[in-house]
This record gives C-alpha cells, structure tokens and sequence, in this order.
C-alpha cells in the first residue's frame, strides 16, 4: 500500500513490478507498456519515502524477479507493508 500511494500508481502495477524495471541507485521504476492502464510505459522518480519502501522490500524479499514481492510461494506485498511500517 506505501509504494501505491508514494508512486500514485494502480495495485497491478505493483503486483507486476519486477526488479529489473526498479533502478535503487537512480531512484527509478519504470513500468512497461505491458503492465500500464493505458499501455504505455512510463518512468517513476522515486521520492525518497518510495525508494526506502523499495530498498525495504529488496531486503526481506525472497523473490529474485518480482519486486512486489506478490507470489503465493513468496512474501507478500502487505506483509511487507506491515513489517516495514512496525
């Protein structure tokens, strides 16, 4: 829910972020053409309370590829929330 609402982006966009759309060391997510609304890709610059939910999420992620960390095998993208926000 904080990447939602820091990145003013849909709950799909996150559950599809990958990694490799998520550049920590710029501060940006880009989010392709496939995963938009609209169809179009588009790039976010991180603010700094997006970019610690995402360094935040890398951390106790166990997923390589989905930077939501949204998988059924995997840490979810609200036990995350919760965690990071205790």
């Amino acid at each position: 829910m904080w990447l939602m609402l820091s990145c003013c982006c849909r709950i799909g966009e996150v559950i599809q972020s990958r990694w490799e759309h998520v550049d920590l060391e710029a501060g940006v997510w880009v989010i392709p053409k496939e995963n938009a609304k609209n169809r179009k890709s588009h790039t976010i610059f991180l603010s700094p309370v997006a970019l610690k939910k995402f360094q935040e999420l890398k951390e106790i992620s166990t997923n390589e590829n989905g930077a939501s960390g949204h998988n059924r095998k995997h840490t979810r993208l609200h036990e995350v929330n919760n965690q990071a926000s205790a």
